[in-house]
């Protein structure tokens, strides 16, 4: 629950830059922008003054270079005196201020108190203040940006400040805190452009051409999102009408390189000759052997190469490893060198590599470039083949470019012919590849009939038609696809293996429309040939899981067990790649999500995760890692979403992207983002329509059906459900028709239409029961509990649905005031707000029962992370930050071993591992499904705040202010690791009692309105928001004197606390209500 920074970029600054403005014009806001160099900072002040100026807002701008000629009082003395002069007369208070201060500009305690004269100014015409490169500024300067920020929050003063990141400076960090903190403004961490918005901004600026997405993608590649860069090659363009470019280094403009290259000629020239040594390297570098290249001594390697590091332009990585830290400037130094230079550059550094040992693909890599040799183009393809397995397929295509090019220039047509064949299947794994997958289908079918050489079993030609019927069915066209499929299916003359890949495309394209069933049918039909072709299956081995997918699908464990024990034979045998171990971990943690088995199904998932993430394509493992977390912690589950939509938007076909929509819509239903899940389900379904998944867009159907019940909307759900009936008929699976049933059920008991929901119930136990998979048949067996109050179906239920977590399903059906406060359906609750406690199923942990405040306070620190880590070093700074290095170290493990001992006391000795240890850094990991009620609360209140239909709203605000029974651990609420929360909590509260009033209000309830805003002015006797809001209740109840009395006491309150009287706003409504 740490203070986390609003991330966007510049292209998104517009609405949040002008909703920050108008709360700076009512009582003043600070806005800290972060952003590494040419990532927009200055661009979004610019922006912003523009805005400002419009508006009739008074601005004054200045920036720090933080050199030596540049004293350090001379930022904000311009700043101010600017401000004076534009402002005039009304600005002889701080002019006068301002002249004394510059009679001794080392006396800052005078620069503290230009404050006040500014406040003063800032009541008769709202006040903008602008520093840039705050991180360039004396340390002084920033302590004052520091010392402003409590009296900037009751007068309309702006200040906004930019700083680059990584930066070194104590009081900024310290500034971002109290921004946080004392809800004082904003802190913006400014990221580089995604490719949508590079898009975007090729369409802007250049007149939308049509070649916009491909150059879009060029540009991004080039330039990694940098805003600077991307504006500066699209202004030159702006000029060119053939945007299409010959290379990536023909986009950079000259005025750009120009400046580059002035920059690197400065350095020296061993510097100059290391850059262009690493610029032949793409991604990985290996300064070994570009040292040995060049045949520097290690002192002078050394020299140079911390010349480029400190020149900005090199990194070291969190591993360790070096690398360019923007594209363009490798492309620039790489552009330096002649081409037949460059290519003698390219063999040397080859040689020196395989003299270093370094990995074959950067030897491949460095062989693309070199001058091509029949022998040179056999070693590429041996080494290609043998790699192919491990790389991801923008890297693969790239090599096989290569081949194709080396190929092409020594008029080997078989070759040629042969790599064509690999492009489609890659290209079709390509986001941006997939029409251009079924064009390279096209050219590669047409290479085969010209050279019939270099296929004569027919194999590349199947393997490329099999490959074009897929691309078709990610399109959509599934009957286009059956279709071409269809002769290749009926001709006799096919071999085994090769018909087998025709019968499993034809699966593959069933379950792109949604029929698991026919999937299911095929690979059923096949299984005994299947296992019979080992060769074929070691290059398609992944097909297994398909098998054992669809045979759980529809209760087929025979041939699921049957696929299994296949992979597992090959996993235990040494010689066979990890990629067999990675698939035999994944396919027994699908095995084991079907039987109930949770710690076998989340230590196979994190094995498979670990392999994943090992060789750099972790996809597929993130699939099984995101099921063990869905229930368990679907906040994090969302998260993972989020990754794996990343990955499969930049690497995988549209199909696999539906897929991750509809996961990520589930993981927010579950969070209860009630509101965001229905907003992502409808994404997920358009998605689903793009290409004809019908299983997609009924599983978008449910969540949207789930997530109305959850708001108590029945009516909605019904609606939604219907849509989904007719696909679940159609496709005829249990996983649909249960999940149908059991939506049904909870919509008919929320409706008490009981009759109806013992049908629906009946008929999802009978299937559940039947298909036999563990989660639904736990999840048939609540609702019927439920409805029926049989004990027994209850602890049916919970038998089964122990190993999954708490689904929502199982809590629906509890209304907030029947719910038990303890528990609110998950196994492990840790109630933060108000009185501490800790509920483990049965079992309560009062506060009383820690051994220690400082071991409760760690344990709630590590739980507020939300599982994410936590190092040492962190946690010693956040619980004993008034100790030493090592008296703290031990204050730590004495802690934490005294928090194992109290939670083992409490629930038994396996919950002392909740707190879990490795390689120095710790994380609250419990093995069951947890939940914090701060969590829950500020889901909940989220959500309430942004529903718009009155009567759902209130509904939903009552829980949420029901839930919060108290402040946030008050007893540590000056901690570096409470406060940020806590204090976020109390906003939250006051703006759900706020908004609460408000809707009370609306409707007459005026005596509970009231109660409210009191309610409010408990917590923030200084909120206007809620003054205002009483002072009109007191107006219509006739209650003057009241008023008057609430009125003078927030006045004093305000003078006490800030010095300052309330806004004139305010002053104006009391006036005019009450003259």
């Amino acid at each position: 629950m740490s203070n986390v920074r609003k991330v966007l970029s510049v292209c998104e600054a517009g609405a949040p830059l002008s909703e920050w403005l108008t709360e700076a014009r009512r009582g003043g806001r600070a806005l800290l922008i972060l952003g590494e160099q040419g990532a927009g900072r200055s661009a979004i002040l610019r922006e912003l003054q523009r805005a400002a100026v419009a508006q009739g807002v008074t601005v004054a701008e200045t920036g720090c270079r933080g050199d030596a000629a540049e004293p350090p009082h001379l930022p904000l003395m311009h700043l101010l005196e600017s401000l004076a002069y534009d402002a005039g007369e009304p600005a002889a208070p701080l002019q006068d201020a301002l002249d004394k201060w510059s009679q001794n500009p080392q006396a800052w305690h005078l620069a503290s108190r230009l404050i006040y004269p500014l406040r003063e100014l800032a009541r008769r015409q709202p006040i903008l203040l602008l520093i840039d490169d705050l991180h360039r500024a004396h340390e002084n300067l920033q302590r004052i940006a520091l010392n402003w920020l409590v009296a900037l929050r009751v007068e309309p003063i702006g200040l906004a400040t930019t700083a680059a990141t990584p930066h070194k400076s104590q009081l900024l960090r310290e500034l971002e805190q109290v921004i946080g903190e004392r809800a004082a403004g904003e802190v913006w961490s400014l990221r580089m452009l995604t490719r949508e918005e590079t898009a975007q901004r090729v369409r802007t600026m250049l007149g939308n051409p049509p070649d916009a997405d491909a150059l879009a993608h060029a540009l991004h590649d080039l330039t990694g999102g940098n805003p600077l860069f991307l504006s500066e090659i699209l202004t030159s363009l702006q000029t060119d009408t053939a945007h299409t470019p010959a290379s990536l280094a023909s986009l950079i403009p000259q005025s750009l390189r120009e400046g580059i290259l002035r920059r690197f000629e400065g350095l020296p020239k061993p510097a100059q000759d290391i850059g262009r040594a690493l610029s032949l390297m793409d991604d990985a570098l290996y300064p070994d052997a570009a040292q040995a290249m060049l045949g520097l001594s290690d002192g002078a390697f050394a020299k140079g190469l911390d010349a480029l590091i400190s020149l900005g332009w090199l990194e070291r990585r969190a591993d360790g490893q070096l690398a360019w830290r923007n594209r363009v400037f490798r492309e620039v130094v790489y552009s330096t060198q002649e081409g037949h230079e460059r290519a003698r550059w390219h063999e040397r550094l080859a040689t020196a590599l395989e003299q270093a040992g370094a990995p074959e693909l950067a030897r491949l890599t460095q062989w693309r470039k070199c001058p091509p040799t029949t022998e040179r183009l056999q070693r590429m393809r041996d080494a290609y083949l043998r790699l192919r397995a491990q790389l991801p397929p923008r890297q693969r295509l790239e090599i096989v470019d290569g081949c194709l090019h080396a190929a092409s220039q020594l008029g080997d047509g078989n070759a040629r012919a042969a790599l064509l064949c690999e492009r489609p299947y890659l290209l079709f794994q390509l986001q941006d590849g997939l029409l251009h997958a079924l064009d390279a289908s096209q050219q590669a079918l047409a290479a085969l009939e010209a050279h019939p050489d270099a296929d004569p079993d027919r194999e590349l030609w199947v393997q490329v038609s099999c490959a074009r019927a897929g691309q078709l069915a990610q399109l959509g066209r599934v009957r286009e696809a059956q279709e071409a499929l269809q002769p290749l299916r009926d001709d006799p003359s096919l071999r085994e293996p090769q018909r087998l890949m025709v019968e499993l495309s034809l699966a593959y394209i069933s379950a792109c429309r949604g029929d698991l069933r026919a999937a299911y049918t095929i690979h059923q039909r096949v299984w005994e040939r299947l296992q019979a072709n080992r060769e074929w299956l070691m290059r398609w081995g992944g097909v297994l899981r398909y098998t054992l997918q669809y045979a759980l699908a529809f209760g087929d464990r025979a041939l699921a067990h049957a696929a299994l024990k296949c992979v597992e034979s090959w996993a235990l045998e040494p010689a066979f790649p990890e990629r067999f171990q990675m698939l035999y971990h994944l396919m027994g943690a699908d095995l084991a999500y079907y039987d109930g088995r949770g710690a076998e199904q989340q230590a196979r998932a994190r094995l498979a995760l670990e392999m994943g993430e090992a060789s750099g394509d972790p996809t597929a493992a993130l699939e099984a890692w995101f099921q063990t977390l869905l229930y368990r912690q679907p906040a994090e589950a969302a998260r993972v979403a989020e990754r794996a939509l990343t990955l499969v938007r930049r690497a995988l076909g549209q199909e696999r992207e539906a897929e991750w929509l509809t996961r990520r819509a589930l993981a927010l239903l579950e969070a209860g983002q009630h509101t965001q899940a229905i907003d992502a389900a409808d994404d997920a379904r358009r998605a689903a329509l793009k290409i004809g998944n019908q299983w997609q867009t009924a599983k978008a159907w449910l969540i949207i059906a789930l997530a109305h019940l959850a708001s108590k909307r029945v009516a909605e759900a019904h609606e939604a459900i219907q849509q989904a009936t007719p696909i679940a008929r159609t496709l005829d699976a249990p996983e649909l028709h249960c999940e149908l049933r059991l939506t049904q059920a909870v919509a008919h008991l929320l409706a008490d239409e009981a009759d109806q929901a013992r049908e629906a119930i009946s008929q999802a136990r009978a299937i559940a029961d039947e298909w036999g998979h563990a989660l639904y048949r736990g999840l048939a067996h609540a609702v019927d509990a439920h409805a029926t109050g049989d004990a027994d179906a209850r602890a049916h239920a919970d038998a089964l649905l122990a190993e999954y977590g708490a689904p929502l399903l199982t809590r629906l059906l509890q209304t907030p005031a029947t719910q038990p406060r303890r528990s609110r359906g998950w196994d492990l609750y840790m109630q933060l707000l108000g009185e501490t406690a800790l509920h483990y199923r049965a079992a309560t942990m009062a506060a009383r029962m820690w051994h220690s405040p400082r071991a409760r306070a760690l344990c709630a620190s590590l739980a507020m992370q939300e599982g994410a880590p936590v190092d040492a070093f962190t946690l010693m700074e956040w619980h004993f930050p008034h100790l030493d290095a090592d008296r703290a170290r031990v204050n730590l493990q004495t802690t934490v071993s005294a928090a194992r001992r109290s939670l083992r006391k409490a629930f038994g000795e396996s919950a002392g591992d909740w707190i879990h240890y490795e390689n120095g850094v710790y994380r609250w990991s419990p093995t069951c499904a947890w939940r914090l009620d701060v969590q829950e609360f500020e889901s909940i209140a989220s959500d309430a705040l942004g529903i718009a239909q009155p009567d759902q709203q209130l509904e939903r605000l009552n829980e949420a202010i029901r839930l919060y029974a108290g402040d946030l651990m008050p007893e540590f609420a000056d901690e570096a690791w409470c406060s940020v929360a806590h204090q976020r909590m109390r906003v939250l509260l006051v703006e759900c009692l706020l908004a609460r009033a408000q809707r009370y209000y609306v409707r007459g309830d005026y005596p509970d309105a009231a109660a409210d805003c009191e309610r409010v002015l408990q917590v923030d006797p200084t909120d206007e928001g809620a003054l205002c809001l009483l002072l009109q209740i007191y107006a219509v109840q006739g209650h003057r004197t009241e008023a008057a009395r609430l009125f003078q006491h927030t006045q004093q309150r305000a003078r006490e606390r800030f010095g300052h009287a309330l806004a004139p706003t305010t002053v104006e409504t009391f006036q005019r209500l009450f003259g």
